[in-house]
């Protein structure tokens, strides 16, 4: 989980609070490595995990946007997920 953070951290300083959900989505998936369509599937692979994560993470602390709305988009189920 701390690897996640230091890399939420880093995307954190490249972006602003301009950036819409789909640019989001974007440059995270560029970031990991992969297609931004993978963020929306209800795979459970680590990197999609991972991705995951920091999309929820910086869309929620740094975007203002709710867990539950973030969660559905990418497919998490429980509540406990969108609280990351």
């Amino acid at each position: 989980m701390e690897r996640v953070l230091e890399r939420a951290d880093k995307l954190e300083q490249r972006i602003t609070n301009n950036l819409t959900l789909d640019a989001l989505f974007q440059k995270v998936s560029i970031e990991m490595g992969m297609e931004s369509k993978e963020l929306l599937s209800s795979s459970r692979r680590l990197k999609v995990s991972k991705a995951s994560s920091i999309v929820l993470y910086l869309a929620v602390r740094e975007m203002g946007y709710r867990g539950v709305e973030i969660g559905r988009l990418l497919n998490l189920s429980g509540p406990g997920e969108a609280r990351k």
